[in-house]
């Protein structure tokens, strides 16, 4: 394995104090950031055209990663998401062994296009694999309960990206490829793999989508 493939679990910067800014005397109010912020949000889409090329070094990729994770919300200060950082022949180990493992159990027919979806995440750049610990679990702090905390992180992480400029999409090739993935990367028992996000520099953009209407969406009671 890499070198850089194991520095996730070593910070790469000091962890900075919960909430250094009072609340008090935070910023408030729209500027050029928060527009930029808002685009990013507006602008992530799933995209599944990806190049090898990369828009940030990996040291920057792997601050991404710390950030987020140090700053998702956890459920009664326990939280059970953990990532995974594949780049590089990492990365390429992934898509080829899920590959490997999906043609074993898929008929040749339905295998047909999966084996092309899956050469195309392996042209990305980079793949974050998102796991729930389950030790964390608890009657409190149940499966279902860690997925949404997962699902949070999985949003904050694509959102980030995309404001770096990388593209990126969800995938979900588990349970399938789960014990072949904890034997490869020597990862605990108890990590249950939920969802894989191949990420690069955009080679084609999806067409614009249509937005439901936000009346029926969006309910608001004001008395």
């Amino acid at each position: 394995m890499k070198k850089f493939s194991r520095l996730f679990h070593k910070e790469s910067q000091p962890v900075r104090k919960e909430n250094p800014v009072p609340p008090a005397v935070q910023k408030f109010g729209a500027n050029k950031d928060d527009d930029e912020f808002y685009q990013s949000i507006e602008n992530r889409r799933s995209i599944y055209v990806l190049s090898k090329d990369t828009v940030e070094d990996d040291s920057e990729i792997l601050r991404l990663m710390e950030l987020t994770i140090r700053s998702m919300p956890t459920s009664a200060h326990a939280p059970s998401a953990r990532i995974v950082l594949l780049l590089h022949d990492e990365h390429d180990a992934f898509w080829q062994l899920t590959r490997e493992k999906m043609k074993s159990i898929m008929d040749y027919a339905d295998f047909t296009d999966t084996q092309a979806r899956l050469e195309m995440f392996e042209h990305a750049y980079g793949t974050i694999l998102f796991f729930d610990d389950q030790e964390t679990f608890s009657p409190t702090h149940t499966k279902s309960i860690a997925g949404q905390y997962n699902g949070m992180l999985q949003y904050l992480i694509w959102v980030s990206l995309e404001a770096k400029g990388f593209g990126a999409s969800l995938q979900h090739y588990n349970p399938m490829v789960n014990e072949v993935v904890k034997k490869r990367w020597d990862l605990p028992s108890n990590w249950d793999l939920v969802a894989q996000m191949p990420f690069g520099r955009p080679h084609e953009y999806p067409n614009p989508k249509e937005i439901k209407p936000l009346k029926d969406r969006v309910v608001v009671k004001d008395s």
